[in-house]
């Protein structure tokens, strides 16, 4: 405000976040010397093992962050990791590159709740090929909702057994499926 110019500050935040208990920012983050990070790594390092033990890195931007959380929590997870996008353009390659190489055992998941043709898959997948092929040839694999015409099912039974899917397949350490099975209900 004390700038001669002002810029616009944008927040996309789905309503279900406003009052959640983990989506708090600490005052210290607000001092002087700390900036914006675009990638964060582990929030919670003493949850899991130490990085070398690591055997997926989930990664994800948005609220999916905390119901990721909450399950591996739930499910006394201890070998996964959770890494956090804050901004994919412009691609931080050399942050995705640092965290590819903190975790070297680890296999690579992008995980969105949104459809695999919509949310941030397309847009992030090019970006993290070429930021890994280049390091050490890994490939990063995509966790969620399969291809769909809408953004969501429009039944809440489906929606919630999706998400449990999903879920499901982020902390199974067999390989990432290239497809989720279609779910089937009798109506």
């Amino acid at each position: 405000m004390c700038r001669g110019f002002r810029k616009p500050l944008v927040v996309f935040s789905p309503k279900s976040l406003l009052r959640h208990p983990q989506v708090i920012s600490d005052l210290k983050e607000f001092e002087p010397g700390n900036r914006f990070a675009p990638v964060i790594d582990e929030r919670k390092p003493d949850t899991i093992k130490a990085p070398a033990d690591i055997d997926r890195v989930l990664l994800c931007s948005g609220k999916v962050y905390y119901e990721l959380l909450k399950w591996r929590e739930d499910n006394k997870v201890n070998n996964i990791a959770i890494v956090t996008l804050e901004q994919i353009a412009p691609f931080p390659f050399e942050l995705i590159q640092g965290i590819s190489k903190k975790y070297a055992k680890a296999e690579l998941v992008w995980v969105q709740e949104e459809p695999q043709n919509m949310g941030a898959w397309s847009y992030v997948e090019p970006r993290f090929a070429t930021a890994l092929l280049s390091l050490n040839q890994k490939r990063i694999s995509y966790v969620g909702r399969n291809p769909a015409a809408s953004p969501a099912t429009g039944n809440g039974t489906i929606h919630l057994a999706e998400i449990e899917q999903f879920m499901k397949a982020a902390f199974d350490l067999s390989p990432a499926p290239d497809r989720m099975p279609a779910i089937r209900w009798k109506y």
